[in-house]
């Protein structure tokens, strides 16, 4: 902004930056602002149309786009004597550099464009929730001596603290940044992990959504140390246990994970650790937070699949069973049989996500069974139970389900879920195996794919798929008479953004039974 030199200084109003980007990278976005402490915590992120009158709905063309409000202001004349405009090309290279995201081959940052709206002079927004405004009340109780002796002011604490968490009964969870900004570095390297200024903080946090425990959260590690019993861990973390959950207020978290307690813990790990749970689309789920991770962003697809007998013509799929070759906690299973499936296979490699399928199960009222062996004994105790679990690889589900059938254990498959990212791939040969091949049925592929490559993608795995079946048939030397088994990719959905230009995809992949009309 530029004055003619012969000009008397002009009477300015302030204005705000906002970022607007599509919707699917919104997450990435606000989190990179919000670790630099250039998110305004004091006002809501909006659909970019509430900001004009274009009531034009969003479509493929024009997805939803979102503006999150920045901290940084600027001022602008409020006469027409302006000479020069702020250079917004500048002012958005500056910011993505802050940001970490590049102008050029970074897919965010060619999505992203800058707009500025009024700050208002008259009003100041509330803290927009209740743990923001407990963290406020915490910081200002600091003693005056410590902060002085920092250089922090409470303000700078409260400004650099992310607007974003998850409660899980009885447990508040953090994410990962919370504490990353300089001034929470300061503050929590000086002090103990237990003195009772942070423990104060905590309790104070804990108390404003009514929960007993705090923690903050981590990524799941990739690699794991192994185990003498389980050597497979030292390439990598099969179990997905969230190892660097740190937990920071609460009594009775139950003992650290050790290599020996991941992989076989006994019943006295399992009672004396803490178990959360949530509720989604009706559904109880429970899980131990230090020895089991909980994906909240899958709600989508578990809504999904609770609706996936009630078309029209799938009632006759509710005396069917569905196998889920990568159970955790219940993720999908549980849709599956809330949505009137009679039973579920399931296969699971962590012990601590199996106690916790057992526990959720009982919480919603369905019986389970964990299998063993295949004894004619065993095998006619779980005609009726609603879940059947294994703890081995899905590699060796093909023999459990034939010893199943054979006993009249199992009604018809006519689901299989392969739930497991980045790619489920190595599970897709087994599905083939396991889907009834006189009705047919649905295998639910879960993958990573890149915004560009669906339509390559979805050939892909249609022509793989097919391959596996055509060998399929070969190996049970089919009569040439008989109808060959035909697959088509009846859906592709997206469930949520996993890293930049990135989604998590569910290929729906129908197999066309002999004994069935196509299209039925």
């Amino acid at each position: 902004m530029v004055l003619r030199p012969d000009e008397t200084p002009l009477s300015t109003a302030e204005f705000r930056l906002s970022v607007v980007v599509p919707r699917i990278h919104v997450k990435i976005v606000k989190t990179a602002l919000e670790q630099r402490a250039l998110l305004d915590k004091t006002s809501k992120i909006l659909p970019e149309t509430s900001l004009s009158n274009d009531n034009e709905h969003a479509s493929k063309e024009h997805p939803v786009r979102m503006v999150l409000p920045t901290t940084i202001r600027v001022s602008k004349p409020t006469e027409e004597r302006l000479v020069e405009d702020l250079d917004y090309d500048l002012v958005k290279a500056d910011l993505l550099r802050r940001l970490g995201f590049g102008m050029g081959e970074d897919i965010v940052g060619k999505t992203v464009s800058i707009v500025e709206t009024p700050v208002s002079q008259s009003t100041v927004s509330p803290l927009p929730n209740a743990v923001l405004k407990a963290l406020s009340d915490a910081v200002k109780a600091l003693p005056e001596e410590l902060l002085f002796s920092l250089h922090l002011d409470p303000s700078a604490l409260i400004d650099a603290f992310p607007t974003t968490y998850s409660t899980y009964s009885p447990m508040l969870l953090l994410p990962s940044h919370a504490f990353s900004s300089t001034p929470w570095t300061k503050l929590i390297t000086a002090l103990e992990a237990d003195s009772p200024q942070l423990q104060a903080i905590w309790k104070r946090l804990a108390s404003s959504v009514g929960k007993s425990h705090v923690a903050i959260n981590a990524a799941i590690p990739l690699k794991s140390h192994g185990s003498p019993n389980m050597p497979s861990l030292e390439k990598e973390n099969i179990l997905r246990s969230p190892t660097h959950l740190t937990p920071l207020y609460g009594a009775d978290w139950g003992p650290y994970p050790t290599l020996s307690s991941m992989a076989l813990p006994t019943g006295k790990d399992l009672g004396e650790t803490l178990w959360v749970w949530a509720k989604q689309n009706g559904i109880y789920q429970t899980w131990a937070p230090r020895y089991t991770m909980f994906s909240r962003g899958n709600v989508k697809e578990k809504a999904r699949l609770l609706q996936i007998l009630a078309r029209p013509g799938r009632d006759v799929e509710r005396d069917s069973t569905a196998v889920d070759l990568y159970a955790g906690i219940g993720y999908f299973s549980f849709s599956y049989k809330q949505s009137g499936i009679r039973k579920v296979l399931c296969w699971e490699l962590n012990p601590w996500s199996i106690e916790g399928l057992h526990r959720g199960a009982a919480f919603n009222g369905w019986s389970t069974q964990a299998i063993t062996s295949f004894s004619a004994s065993q095998m006619a105790s779980v005609k009726d139970v609603d879940f059947l679990v294994f703890q081995q690889d899905n590699k060796f589900a093909p023999e459990a389900v034939t010893a199943l059938r054979e006993g009249g254990i199992v009604p018809p498959i006519r689901h299989v879920n392969c739930g497991l990212l980045p790619s489920s791939r190595d599970s897709w040969g087994v599905a083939v195996q396991l889907i009834d091949t006189q009705l047919g049925g649905w295998i639910h592929a879960h993958e990573n794919v890149g915004i560009g490559e669906m339509e390559r993608r979805r050939e892909e795995v249609v022509d793989w798929v097919q391959q596996e079946l055509d060998g399929r048939e070969e190996k049970a030397a089919t009569s040439t008479a008989s109808r060959r088994l035909q697959v088509e990719c009846e859906h592709v959905e997206r469930v949520k953004t996993y890293a930049p230009g990135v989604m998590h995809v569910v290929f729906d992949l129908r197999v066309e039974g002999r004994g069935e009309a196509s299209g039925a």
